[in-house]
């Protein structure tokens, strides 16, 4: 109905007042009414459920952490918000170890919007960073840590050494298809 009355103002058939008072009227006093009638219910109800919860439990208070999101992405924070504040950022595995440290070596994201980069889960203890993906394989030079370069190209970060990754994989079906997962990027 409402769409026919519409369609009669359009073509100037009809005054587009009176006709949406007539409507908002009964409409006003269905929405009064819905008020009146529907439960109060509150979104931020406390229950005895913790969504999203994580292994970890916080570094000030003890008290278990949760995901949350944010303006820059998702993060961990603690349930004891608003009287504890302590937030940690949800760090992605790579699965190669720091050569520094022995800890992971995980993808971060600067503040903001930028390229993800590689560092040692033990920030600030360690400083190591690095600005390509880490390979799972070592230098087969100096035993190394490995990075990938560009698309196809895999570079030792102590030593010169550098390997196409796509020559490596097409010489290694002819000889050992071992060598083809050696190269491969960590994550992807």
């Amino acid at each position: 109905k409402m769409e026919e009355e519409l369609d009669d103002v359009s073509r100037g058939e009809r005054e587009w007042v009176p006709m949406l008072g007539e409507f908002y009227g009964p409409f006003q006093k269905a929405l009064t009414n819905a008020d009146e009638q529907m439960p109060k219910i509150r979104m931020e109800e406390e229950t005895d459920e913790v969504c999203d919860k994580v292994d970890e439990e916080g570094q000030v208070c003890g008290k278990p952490m949760v995901i949350k999101t944010g303006r820059f992405g998702r993060f961990m924070a603690c349930t004891g918000f608003p009287d504890c504040r302590n937030t940690k950022p949800i760090l992605k595995k790579t699965g190669v170890a720091c050569p520094k440290c022995g800890g992971d070596i995980v993808e971060r994201k600067a503040r903001g919007r930028g390229r993800p980069f590689f560092g040692c889960s033990k920030y600030p203890e360690c400083d190591l960073i690095l600005n390509q993906p880490p390979l799972t394989t070592p230098c087969p030079e100096c035993n190394s840590l490995m990075v990938q370069k560009g698309r196809n190209n895999a570079a030792c970060t102590s030593c010169s050494w550098q390997e196409a990754i796509i020559e490596n994989l097409e010489s290694s079906d002819s000889d050992n298809s071992d060598n083809s997962e050696e190269l491969a990027p960590v994550g992807d």
